[in-house]
């Protein structure tokens, strides 16, 4: 079965869509939710780390508010900034939300037929079952394990028609190459992503990416949100389902958690402190030489404006 519908390459832009998706491009989605992911669970270990942690003796956590602080502000500052990325519905850029789009317009060529062509998948599948019947047949043995060949494993290609299936709401009697994905589906996966996005892209895109001014419309929206925890994660948690299911059940290609798991052991030393005690003292002059700085900073007046501008030669 060809894989061409009114001059468009299916396999070729099959291969496009998994490029953003899953290909080693630092900006590709994967790659983006594997990063994610990892700063989610680091973040979730050291607010575990800091309920564990001792209270001294009016019941506050022993624990740095510089550090924590620092990790909390950036944490979430690079959590609203790459939920924002990976829900991008500008054209140029790579996003989960851009990709599906893009399906969303070419649904049409999602033909069961396209499908299949495009990964290397037989439509008919009843040869390669009748081929498996004879080898096992022919190599059969008392004791003997029989490795089955990839060539001959029809169960991959009845699976993928099933899915299929699933997807146009039909059944194996009934079964069309012109069968296409439903507009619906692409729309409904949008409508996930959307749903659980909107609100963290509007703050992100006032409070983040921009610093908006406070009489704009979309800033007086975004002072009205409040974004929990709960409700970052819950988008966290959405955008993973859908880049999954895109890769898997509508790409046919294989789904993965995104959190990898380390080679290293990335509990080492969380039980020490970052400093002796006898080196605080370096730690705050260190801060007083910042603090004498700033004020360099604000002296920064007229005199040295000319010194810096007015002497220079004309060009």
């Amino acid at each position: 079965m060809g894989n061409k519908k009114k001059g468009i390459d299916f396999s070729a832009q099959r291969a496009r869509w998994l490029e953003g998706l899953i290909g080693d491009d630092r900006n590709s989605v994967r790659v983006q939710l594997q990063s994610l992911s990892w700063d989610v669970a680091a973040f979730t270990i050291i607010g575990e780390a800091i309920k564990l942690s001792p209270r001294n003796e009016i019941g506050r956590r022993k624990v740095n508010s510089l550090i924590i602080d620092l990790l909390r502000v950036g944490f979430y500052s690079n959590l609203l900034s790459s939920l924002r990325r990976l829900t991008d519905r500008r054209k140029g850029t790579v996003s989960l939300t851009r990709i599906l789009m893009e399906m969303n317009e070419n649904s049409r060529h999602f033909t069961r037929s396209a499908i299949l062509s495009a990964e290397n998948k037989p439509y008919d599948y009843a040869p390669i079952r009748k081929a498996e019947e004879l080898f096992v047949q022919q190599n059969l043995q008392p004791g003997k394990v029989i490795n089955i060949p990839s060539e001959l494993d029809w169960e991959v290609i009845a699976d993928r028609h099933e899915r299929i299936d699933r997807l146009v709401r039909k059944d194996e009697s009934s079964r069309q190459p012109d069968d296409h994905l439903p507009k619906r589906l692409f729309e409904n996966l949008l409508q996930k992503i959307e749903s659980d996005s909107h609100e963290v892209e509007l703050y992100a895109n006032n409070f983040v990416a921009h610093a908006a001014g406070k009489n704009s419309e979309t800033r007086k929206k975004a002072d009205e949100i409040e974004l929990a925890h709960d409700k970052l994660m819950k988008c966290h948690r959405s955008l993973c389902e859908v880049f999954n299911f895109v890769r898997s059940t509508i790409l046919g290609d294989s789904s993965g958690p995104t959190l990898a798991y380390p080679a290293f052991d990335h509990f080492a030393f969380i039980d020490q402190p970052i400093v002796s005690s006898a080196d605080v003292p370096k730690l705050r002059d260190c801060w007083e030489r910042l603090h004498k700085e700033s004020f360099e900073f604000a002296a920064w007046g007229v005199d040295a404006y000319q010194a810096e501008y007015c002497n220079r030669p004309q060009e």
